[in-house]
């Protein structure tokens, strides 16, 4: 039978057949192993509708879930790296060393993660399969930059996007990218990492992922994959040393600008996400904040503030400045400030409230009524919380009155005029 000529069915009863025949024989017939392998190969994966592909995979991922076949693990892992060593058919091979890597516990998951990590010097395998990539798909976008959804050519009334092609190889540029990224989330999520680990990632290395699907991504587009995948789970930052991650902190409160498009890359709320988790984690490892429950030990030792306030305030897209905007507030209120001085405390809350008045003034002339409405919630919220005595000793107005000029208070550290 050939093998587009196979239905869903006949590979689950294939899958069945093929647990009991290992069972039966004491591991001596594997038959529908090699078949599951084999339809995932680049010449023939082409010819495979897709629901194929993806219960090839999942009769894959069920036959090694037996302990009956953890001896045949290794001759796949094998022909997982070839694959990436020829920069052919990776969205599989990555897709399948996530399953043949899966152990019985944690900890032996960990154990076969970090063995085939050294063993097969992986990330040094991985990012350069990811560059090869990159510079063949951006050469085959600018080669033919569109091509019709209904079909190819360049006076197409309707074209796919970038992530919606085939640019290398027979998986679209979107499974491409997601793969390297998944990757690299099981690595977080199923790793025990240590600092003398040759699995931490080191700074030079998050430079490569940062090119790779940021500033030299193979489309303008694309710079939103990393974020995403960083915002999304928190595991993922186990692969960073403190040194990356505080490095990759830096990268994200800097402005960039896409090396193929020429144009400024987009700030998404994925990345104003992911840059709240560097900004907890850079102030952690500098000593400024605590965590659990989160303390702010001291505001001048803030590193990113800047970038957050321009997040808050400057950026175009709405939902950013809210996130940013919402995360501020919370610093401010929920994020205790007793560990702070009395004077540190009133620099700190006046910081806060001039750059909610400059919002307010811009957003005023500009006629932006969403962010005058949000930076007066979060401006109000703070200011009731002062006047009750919530974060320094007493009160800077009184019931009932307006807040007009009372911020000249205190050697005219105050200089607000708001109502």
């Amino acid at each position: 039978i050939e093998y587009a000529d196979y239905q869903p069915w006949q590979l689950e009863a294939l899958t069945k057949f093929t647990l009991s025949a290992v069972k039966a024989t004491k591991g001596s017939n594997y038959y529908g192993l090699n078949l599951f392998w084999d339809m995932l190969r680049p010449e023939n994966e082409s010819k495979l509708d897709k629901e194929i592909i993806q219960k090839a995979t999942a009769c894959l991922n069920q036959l090694f879930e037996s302990p009956l076949l953890s001896s045949k693990k290794e001759g796949y892992l094998d022909m997982c790296v070839e694959s990436l060593t020829k920069n052919e058919g990776e969205v599989n091979a990555l897709t399948v060393f996530q399953i043949l890597m899966k152990g019985l516990t944690a900890g032996e998951t960990a154990a076969k993660i970090e063995d085939s990590v050294e063993r097969y010097n992986l990330l040094d395998l991985f990012f350069k399969n990811s560059i090869t990539y990159n510079e063949s798909a951006a050469n085959a976008l600018a080669a033919k930059p569109h091509e019709a959804k209904g079909g190819d050519g360049k006076d197409a009334k309707e074209s796919k996007l970038p992530q919606e092609r085939k640019l290398h190889g027979n998986s679209f540029h979107w499974q491409q990218i997601q793969s390297r990224l998944s990757f690299l989330r099981f690595l977080g999520q199923n790793s025990k990492f240590t600092l003398g680990s040759k699995m931490v990632l080191s700074t030079s290395t998050v430079d490569a992922i940062w090119d790779l699907h940021v500033t030299n991504s193979v489309c303008d587009n694309d710079t939103e994959s990393l974020p995403g995948c960083l915002s999304e789970t928190k595991e993922v930052f186990a692969v960073f040393s403190p040194e990356s991650r505080s490095h990759l902190f830096e990268q994200l409160a800097s402005k960039h600008v896409h090396k193929r498009s020429k144009k400024p890359v987009k700030v998404t709320p994925s990345w104003q996400r992911c840059f709240t988790s560097c900004f907890l984690s850079a102030n952690q490892a500098s000593g400024a904040i605590e965590l659990a429950p989160l303390v702010i030990l001291s505001h001048a030792k803030l590193k990113g503030k800047d970038q957050l306030w321009d997040f808050a305030l400057s950026e175009p897209d709405p939902s950013v400045r809210f996130g940013a905007q919402s995360f501020l507030g919370a610093m401010y209120i929920k994020f205790h400030l007793k560990e702070m001085s009395e004077a540190e405390k009133i620099v700190a809350l006046n910081e806060f409230i001039s750059k909610c008045l400059s919002s307010l003034d811009k957003s005023k002339k500009g006629g932006n009524k969403i962010v005058m409405q949000a930076t007066l919630e979060l401006l109000g919220s703070v200011l009731k919380r002062i006047n009750a005595g919530e974060m320094i000793k007493r009160p800077l107005y009184k019931k009932g009155e307006k807040i007009q000029a009372h911020w000249k208070r205190d050697g005219g550290l105050y200089k607000a005029n708001t109502r």
